[in-house]
């Protein structure tokens, strides 16, 4: 009985690497597939590369003869602009010549516009030198005022003081000198 139980352990130990052996030969087979599916699309991109590169060539053999003719059409085209450019140094001379007359001109200018900065430069001292003196005014105020604040307030804590010393007067007189200021207080009820 248990050479059976062995056996058929065995057999089940068998049939169980099998089916792992086939999971795995089956799983190699379809990345195999995936591979070659990888390897023609490679391919197929190839081919249709090598036919764009064709395509590619044909454009740029067309578009060497249409530069060649443009070519020619500019060779025809510099020799009218070299035409031109003697035409233009004619009137470049011209207004080198105009050119110098307003330099003339500029430099009349320039001086009269010195003059007129060393104007505003004097003009802007003078009110450099007031807004100065419009400050120390202003810092005066300032001074003055606060001087004028503490002032009122020592004002009303002298007050308050005299206040307080009128009321107590009364008392002092009435601890120091009681007949007497009764006397004061009727004195003071008679009027």
């Amino acid at each position: 009985m248990d050479a059976i139980k062995k056996k058929m352990q065995a057999m089940k130990l068998e049939k169980d690497n099998a089916m792992d052996k086939a999971d795995t030969l089956e799983q190699q087979n379809k990345e195999a597939n995936i591979r070659a599916e990888k390897a023609e699309d490679e391919v197929n991109k190839l081919q249709k590369k090598m036919q764009q590169l064709e395509n590619d060539l044909d454009q740029t053999q067309e578009a060497l003869l249409a530069a060649n003719n443009h070519l020619e059409e500019k060779d025809k085209a510099l020799s009218n602009a070299e035409e031109d450019v003697r035409n233009l140094q004619k009137k470049m001379q011209q207004i080198d010549n105009e050119l110098d007359l307003v330099q003339q001109q500029l430099a009349q200018a320039s001086t009269k516009l010195d003059e007129k900065d060393k104007a505003l430069a004097n003009a802007e001292e003078e009110v450099h030198n007031l807004q100065k003196k419009m400050q120390q005014l202003e810092n005066d105020i300032d001074v003055v005022q606060e001087s004028l604040l503490k002032a009122n307030t020592q004002l009303e804590e002298n007050n308050k003081a005299l206040q307080n010393v009128s009321r107590a007067i009364p008392e002092i007189a009435r601890l120091y000198y009681p007949g007497e200021m009764d006397l004061y207080t009727n004195h003071a009820i008679t009027q």
